[in-house]
């Protein structure tokens, strides 16, 4: 009985302890426009794997939940057209802001 006492004052205390932060953010171009629909990626520093990912809105807003236990995060922020954008953010205090530049793809030929 006291086993089981314990285990689940254990598995309590543990859920008192992890705790999940809001990451808000927004992500725009380098003209201050607000760009909807670019990825925002969350990895762990350590591994690179990815922990969560969410979209911009129509406002270029983004936000999200992750476990408070695994900063320093790297942040990877990317939209088709633009340059993407690799962060390591180790204290998330206040909403994020990104600012992507456009990348120019040229092509060599084209054939018909």
């Amino acid at each position: 009985m006291n086993k089981i006492f314990f285990l689940i004052y254990f598995g309590f205390c543990f859920n008192i302890f992890t705790q999940d932060i809001n990451i808000q953010g927004v992500v725009y171009s380098l003209e201050k426009t607000p760009i909807e629909g670019a990825i925002v990626l969350i990895k762990n520093s350590k591994t690179k794997s990815i922990l969560q990912y969410t979209s911009s809105d129509s406002k270029g807003f983004f936000e999200i939940k992750i476990d408070s236990k695994k900063v320093p995060l790297v942040f990877e922020v990317l939209h088709m057209g633009y340059k993407k954008i690799i962060k390591l953010i180790s204290l998330v205090d206040k909403p994020l802001e990104f600012y992507l530049e456009e990348s120019f793809n040229k092509l060599q030929e084209i054939i018909i």
